[in-house]
């Protein structure tokens, strides 16, 4: 064999350099396969809201038909009996706080803008059966067991909005040490709901409703640090939305 005489050439450089790459399409969905995706989808996200609502609606309901019922639990807080948290918080008020805190337990799973429809529609179904349930007991009842438009009014008003306050802050403080979103965000919805409940309720009726706000602002400011001894062991069984912590 010469110097000059080379082996057969197989191509193998050729090959080397040659990439066979293989594809897989999935199929493309038909008009009629897409519609009824989209529709299980919208009934799902439905099944959802409604549930959620549904779960918060016994809770709502019980905090404004035990409005007349003194909540004395706090007494020994307050130094003077003319403060005395009894005075001008009931055990309805318990329950609504206590549906304050757990819609930041939704918005931890689900967001604040589901939990914001949410927060909606469970008002709304809960003014629905709070009129059934007055016009069923109205020929037994007087017309003083009734409380003032006024009152209900600021109450309830106070709460959604304390609520969508609530859960939009927690969302926007999500990401940072764990204990600042549900703490920030349970205080100021308490707050904003103070600020309009107290004057809208008892403004110009002669109660002093400014120290009974200042006095409710103070019980439910230490509620919201005492809300994050349940809220720290309960991130580990409630997986936040994906992308954000809390």
């Amino acid at each position: 064999m010469t110097a000059d005489h080379k082996p057969f050439d197989t191509g193998s450089a050729d090959l080397a350099d040659t990439m066979v790459v293989e594809r897989f399409y999935d199929r493309e969905l038909t008009g009629r396969e897409r519609a009824i995706k989209l529709l299980k989808q919208s009934l799902a996200a439905l099944a959802r809201l409604v549930g959620l609502a549904l779960l918060l609606v016994p809770f709502q309901l019980m905090g404004v038909v035990t409005l007349d019922l003194p909540l004395s639990m706090f007494d020994r807080l307050t130094p003077e009996d003319g403060l005395a948290a009894s005075r001008f918080m009931s055990q309805g008020e318990g329950y609504l706080m206590m549906v304050l805190l757990a819609v930041l337990l939704m918005t931890r799973r689900w967001g604040s803008q589901l939990t914001g429809r949410v927060i909606m529609l469970s008002w709304v179904l809960t003014i629905v059966f709070l009129t059934m349930l007055i016009v069923d007991l109205a020929p037994e009842l007087d017309s003083e067991d009734f409380p003032s438009a006024r009152f209900v009014g600021s109450l309830i008003g106070s709460w959604f909005v304390g609520q969508l306050v609530a859960v939009t802050v927690y969302d926007l403080l999500r990401g940072g040490a764990w204990w600042r979103a549900p703490f920030f965000g349970s205080a100021l919805g308490f707050a904003v709901q103070a600020a309009i409940y107290f004057p809208g309720a008892f403004a110009g009726t002669g109660a002093p409703w400014g120290w009974w706000m200042a006095v409710s602002l103070f019980l439910t400011t230490l509620i919201s640090a005492v809300f994050l001894l349940f809220y720290g062991p309960l991130r580990r069984l409630i997986r936040p939305v994906p992308g954000l912590g809390g």
